[in-house]
């Protein structure tokens, strides 16, 4: 990937859920371009939640490991641990050597509207340096 810009794919559980994960998907976007504006980096969002809902269900994992696959980094919302196609996600991201996010959008504030960068600020300090907020890369991981 370009080494300008970061490209992150979101992973999570989808099926089940009563909007299929967009609520939470759309929560760690917005919590993502928080943090991108917050550093001043530029970077590019790749959610799976925007595909069509209508596809063949052996069609979603096809599509979102070529998504994955153009990304740089993984990033991991609540609840992925129990999601099957999360997993494998994750596997794929492990195998390519791709940074890994593992977060809890929700405990930093994100996606509240009105939210102001000082109280974002302050925030994703205080669950940086509590270990709430992980950011980890596969070398850690190993």
């Amino acid at each position: 990937m370009d080494s300008t810009k970061e490209v992150i794919y979101i992973a999570g559980k989808m099926r089940g859920i009563s909007d299929l994960g967009r609520s939470a998907f759309a929560e760690a976007e917005d919590c993502i371009w928080a943090w991108t504006a917050n550093e001043n980096k530029n970077r590019a969002v790749l959610n799976p939640a925007i595909l069509p809902t209508n596809l063949p269900d052996d069609a979603y994992l096809p599509i979102c490991l070529a998504m994955l696959d153009k990304a740089d980094a993984i990033w991991m919302i609540d609840g992925w641990e129990n999601s099957e196609g999360a997993n494998v996600e994750l596997a794929f991201a492990k195998a390519q050597r791709k940074t890994i996010y593992y977060t809890k959008c929700n405990e930093l504030g994100i996606g509240i509207t009105g939210i102001t960068k000082s109280v974002y600020n302050n925030k994703l300090k205080q669950y940086t340096e509590s270990g709430t907020y992980i950011v980890r890369t596969t070398a850690e991981l190993e």
